[in-house]
């Protein structure tokens, strides 16, 4: 069997499209991210056996993408990441899952709109009519 990173990824993005339904765009920023990942392998001079990849391989590219990557482009290709490896696990090629340990960057939510105090009153204004109706709301 041949382990090199390259052919398990390509094997890993045929079982997410005909096992798993991966969407179309889930298949493409999946094999973008993979394919990073096994370019810095290569580029770093990482050893190119899954079972060689350990944790620091992983969180040294991880910590490379900070510079170029939102922490939510980050986050999905540490999904990406995870999700491959356990593919390895499960196949077999590897025992343990090396990326179990990486930690996910907190992605910020974009704050809530709140209303001013002045459309609070207008609010609380627009509604006065008389009768049950007009105090029940």
């Amino acid at each position: 069997m041949n382990t090199t990173i390259d052919i398990q990824i390509d094997d890993f993005i045929d079982y997410m499209k005909a096992e798993k339904g991966a969407s179309a765009q889930t298949l493409r920023a999946y094999t973008s991210d993979l394919g990073q990942l096994a370019s810095f392998i290569d580029d770093e001079d990482f050893p190119n056996d899954p079972k060689a990849i350990e944790l620091i391989h992983l969180r040294r590219f991880v910590a490379s993408r900070f510079d170029e990557n939102k922490p939510a482009s980050i986050a999905r290709k540490i999904s990406a990441i995870r999700s491959f490896w356990s593919f390895m696990v499960k196949k077999r090629v590897i025992e343990k899952n090396p990326s179990e340990l990486l930690e996910v960057p907190k992605v910020s939510q974009p704050l809530r709109n709140y209303m001013t105090v002045d459309e609070i009153f207008h609010l609380l204004e627009s509604n006065q009519s008389d009768g049950v109706l007009g105090l029940r709301d």
